[in-house]
């Protein structure tokens, strides 16, 4: 199991109309990835220390590859295939539960799917 220090919480939530979700941490506004369009780059967003950064990544996409079909994109996923890795993610950073919806991991998780399915058709491309 691993040890995961704290995080500072940057945006966190004051819902009255949900009070379950006082102060969780909220997903940034706009698409990942995407900052030059008004998204977010999740290094940026989670202000994580780098090594504890690319620690969790490197985990997150181990985790992928046991749950996830790698040849497809994040929304291919079937919901079941979904939920064991978020459950797996939460199992080995439960600090993510700290986040809505453990957003991070999800975020992670559609990088690393969007980044190998790219690389797997550049590979089949040159391939032929």
């Amino acid at each position: 199991q691993s040890s995961m220090p704290l995080f500072s919480a940057g945006n966190v939530t004051q819902n009255l109309a949900f009070p379950q979700l006082e102060g969780m941490i909220v997903p940034p506004p706009g698409m990942l990835s995407k900052p030059s369009a008004g998204g977010y780059a999740l290094k940026e967003v989670l202000g994580w220390e780098d090594v504890t950064r690319r620690t969790v990544q490197k985990t997150l996409h181990s985790i992928c590859q046991m749950h996830l079909t790698t040849k497809k994109l994040y929304h291919e996923q079937t919901a079941i295939a979904l939920a064991n890795y978020c459950i797996a993610a939460l199992k080995e950073y439960p600090i993510l539960a700290n986040y809505i919806d453990q957003w991070p991991a999800k975020d992670f998780a559609k990088m690393y799917l969007k980044n190998i399915t790219a690389q797997q058709n550049d590979n089949h491309r040159f391939s032929n």
